[in-house]
């Protein structure tokens, strides 16, 4: 790709997030001079300049750099929508988004940003699924039985994650379909640069 293609790359990256230059000098911690210089291809971004400019604009590097990426917000869009196999087996909402992310995220645009998300949040939500049924599951066995409180409790949490799960795919997807980003949270960093908390 030549520095007149990867200033085009970064100039249309930048106005897709409604950044101005100086946004994108402060998100980037570069001059403003050196992404004019690189947008206008005088200079190609290298090393740790390139990786500044992927993470202030939450693009990986291969982004910046291959022109050869789709656009495909309809792949993106039923990524986010295979999480709803979690209601079938919470597992599911991990596995079917994680082989969409390998099998597509170096050849189509928004796929490895939005894929990283999607596996970072249902991964969350799954450890703290199971930490459920294993607490529940370790109280019963202490106490011997099943008591109100325990049965009360499981059910409150099942009936607040299972909603608020669904709540975070349809909301990203409408959000994704409007916006082209999506804010998945709360989730641990699994993956890539994001930690919502």
């Amino acid at each position: 790709m030549t520095q007149i293609e990867i200033g085009k790359r970064v100039t249309e990256e930048r106005i897709r997030r409604g950044m101005s230059q100086e946004d994108l000098a402060n998100e980037s911690l570069l001059s403003l001079r050196t992404i004019q210089r690189i947008e206008s291809g005088q200079t190609a971004p290298r090393g740790d300049t390139l990786k500044r400019l992927a993470s202030a604009l939450k693009v990986p590097v291969e982004e910046l750099i291959d022109s050869e990426l789709q656009e495909d917000t309809n792949l993106v869009i039923l990524m986010n929508l295979t999480q709803l196999t979690f209601l079938a087996f919470p597992l599911l909402g991990i596995i079917i988004p994680l082989i969409m992310w390998l099998m597509n995220r170096n050849q189509v645009r928004d796929v490895d940003e939005v894929g990283q998300s999607i596996l970072n949040f249902q991964t969350s939500w799954s450890i703290l699924l199971f930490s459920i049924h294993m607490l529940g599951l370790a109280l019963i066995l202490i106490m011997g039985k099943v008591t109100q409180t325990i049965f009360y409790g499981y059910a409150i949490s099942m009936g607040m994650l299972y909603p608020y799960n669904l709540f975070q795919i349809l909301s990203n997807t409408n959000r994704y379909r409007k916006q082209g980003e999506v804010r998945y949270f709360p989730a641990f960093k699994f993956l890539g640069n994001q930690f919502h908390f």
